[in-house]
């Protein structure tokens, strides 16, 4: 009986207050893109202020889309198993318990029971833990009368150059430097499995120890009309083995170039004979990888996932089913219900998945609740009033798919200032669109001037930009990168994959590594200048930059913002100052003249170059003298000693 007494645990861990670590070279440079925005904010504000020159447009000071890019210029990573919740709750029907049906084919992606742990009082050897993982694994499957087949996939171990490598290197830098070992079926088995497997190297050797024993368990395992198939774990990894009438042979029909096991599945999901078909695979990519597919199947196809620790099946069938008679998409034509399933392919994938970033603040289900609050505004074709291009058209030549993800973001990023349209009596994103739509545009050029006045309503209500809309330029990038994604992915039931080139569709190759095309040149210039504005300048504290001394002038240059010099420079030149080609900076009317309103300080003296207040308390802030922080006693002597040497 219990006492009723609370007692603290010390081994185990109060998950209501756990929080994500984050490395310290992580937080630095967190803070330092902070305090530079910050820096630039306050300057442009001051600018503005003593120049009497409103600010027209709001600038970036951060060269990456923060919020599409971590601080180590990184794809931003989400959660994309919230999927799995969504469609679990929205389609109840599709999910059980209990298989009903007895599968005649079970597919299995074998890179998840790698990271079964052996039982180190009774497993000395590999070959103590392989026949342990057989008889755990595959032999249930077999003791079925019913299941004639068992299909085995893995990974690629030696993958040609793929977007997958950044997510690879970036769970590999979470992990401990593991050196590689040599083992053989009879060597020992490391004490630290989940760390021996953190080695690369280490995984590959076995996955090919596993493969090929697997295949000679099942010699003797396996009855006279039961297959077992074994695709990617040798060292030509396009190569698939099997085991029938006790033989091991090789068999073409599921040779592939496909190098992730998600996606093999699906090819032996269609080339089997089987009526009912189980896929094995945790991996919320699988189900979404296969949701296109199962239209034009003859087959039931049920995907076993993990779901808060309970084992679910998901009946494919019964998922596309339910997509179609979705009440929220009745709004779709005729012509989108066929392509129903492969437009939720395509939101799955550009809201965030292994090869594409997630957008920060924004997860996936409030991009799938917008997605069916306004599923006829975000992917139909409506040419009247310029809603054009569907989700699920991946072809980069036409654009249209394009327009509807720009749609679907503006419609997510619409969430976050909604109020602020609301003076003008627009509710809805949509309204938005028509409010600004001009027919002599074109399509595109009408969803830039939309997702613009987004923009700006967005400004002033997040507190940095890694909550700020990307560009256009970045959202482009963005998207053809999905359409790599979604164009390879259409193929996982083929035995040739057809890879596009990754330079065309936002990656860049120099040198055999891979890396992200985050935003375009001419963006990251502008991002540039818009820095070197407000900080490059000259430093003319106590002169009028009438002399060579000067920075500018040497340079032949009017002074900007971003110098120290005060107002008593003959330098400048008013509001000319600014580059030609910015615009962000509005130019006054010269006729017009500023009220001044009461300042009590403005009654004080001032020194000999009637220095505004503002104006003092930036040349102090220049030399490094926080003001704020001194007394009055301390104050005063710093204030004496400036009006002495100016």
């Amino acid at each position: 009986m219990t006492d009723f007494k609370f007692r603290y645990n010390k081994t185990k861990k109060i998950t209501g207050f756990s929080f994500k670590p984050q490395t310290v070279s992580y937080v630095k440079k967190e803070l330092k893109d902070q305090r530079l925005e910050n820096s630039l904010l306050r300057k442009q504000i001051s600018w503005s202020k003593n120049q009497n020159i409103p600010v027209s447009d709001f600038q970036q000071f951060i060269a990456l889309p923060k919020a599409i890019v971590d601080s180590d210029g990184l794809p931003y990573k989400g959660d994309k198993s919230k999927t799995l919740k969504i469609f679990r709750s929205r389609y109840p029907d599709s999910f059980t318990n209990i298989l009903t049906e007895t599968p005649q084919c079970v597919v299995i992606d074998g890179m998840f029971f790698l990271h079964t742990k052996p039982l180190l009082s009774s497993h000395k050897t590999f070959t103590d833990y392989i026949i342990y993982l057989y008889k755990k694994c595959i032999l249930p499957y077999f003791d079925n009368n019913n299941t004639v087949e068992v299909h085995l996939v893995f990974d690629d171990q030696s993958p040609p150059l793929s977007p997958k490598d950044i997510e690879r290197n970036r769970r590999d830098l979470k992990n401990e430097n593991t050196s590689g070992v040599s083992f053989t079926k009879s060597s020992k088995l490391p004490s630290d499995w989940l760390k021996f497997l953190t080695n690369r190297n280490n995984k590959k050797q076995l996955v090919l120890l596993i493969s090929e024993q697997f295949l000679l368990l099942s010699q003797n395992a396996i009855k006279l009309n039961q297959t077992f198939v074994v695709g990617g774990g040798f060292d030509n990894s396009s190569l698939s083995k099997c085991v029938v009438q006790n033989e091991i042979r090789i068999i073409k029909n599921f040779q592939t170039n496909i190098s992730e096991g998600d996606s093999r599945v699906w090819l032996h999901t269609e080339k089997t004979l089987c009526d009912t078909v189980l896929i094995y695979s945790p991996d919320n990519d699988t189900y979404n990888i296969g949701l296109p597919f199962i239209q034009t199947l003859d087959k039931q196809v049920f995907v076993q996932l993990t779901f808060k620790k309970d084992v679910i099946y998901l009946n494919m069938n019964k998922l596309i089913h339910s997509m179609k008679n979705d009440p929220d998409l009745q709004c779709l034509s005729n012509d989108n219900h066929d392509n129903i399933p492969s437009i939720f392919q395509m939101l799955y994938i550009v809201t965030g998945c292994d090869y594409v970033s997630f957008f920060r603040d924004h997860g996936k289900t409030s991009f799938y609740q917008i997605f069916f609050k306004y599923p006829d505004f975000i992917t139909s074709n409506n040419i009247v009033k310029g809603w054009l291009g569907i989700l699920s058209d991946s072809d980069n030549t036409e654009n249209a798919g394009f327009l509807a993800f720009l749609r679907l973001v503006g419609c997510e990023y619409w969430r976050k200032c909604s109020s602020a349209f609301l003076k003008d009596r627009i509710e809805s994103p949509h309204y938005l669109f028509q409010s600004v739509f001009v027919e002599t545009l074109s399509p595109l050029e009408n969803h830039f001037i939309w997702l613009s006045k987004i923009r700006d309503a967005l400004y002033c209500r997040v507190p940095s930009e890694e909550f700020f809309l990307p560009s256009n330029d970045a959202l482009f990038l963005h998207w053809k990168r999905s359409c790599w994604v979604k164009l390879v992915w259409q193929q996982a039931n083929q035995n040739f994959v057809h890879y596009p080139i990754l330079n065309d569709h936002g990656w860049k190759i120099e040198k055999n590594v891979l890396s992200i095309v985050w935003d375009s040149d001419e963006n990251l210039e502008k991002i540039s200048n818009n820095i070197k504005l407000w900080t490059a300048g000259c430093g003319c504290l106590k002169s009028n930059c009438s002399g060579n001394q000067c920075g500018c002038r040497k340079q032949r240059k009017l002074c900007g913002p971003g110098c120290k010099c005060g107002q008593s420079c003959l330098n400048s030149n008013g509001p000319t100052m600014l580059p030609s080609g910015d615009a962000n900076i509005q130019q006054p009317n010269e006729k017009s003249q500023v009220e001044h309103l009461y300042d009590s300080e403005s009654d004080t003296d001032t020194d000999s170059d009637n220095m505004t207040f503002n104006d003092f308390f930036l040349e102090f802030e220049n030399l490094g003298i926080n003001l704020v922080e001194l007394d009055e006693s301390d104050l005063q002597t710093v204030i004496t000693d400036f009006n002495t040497h100016v």
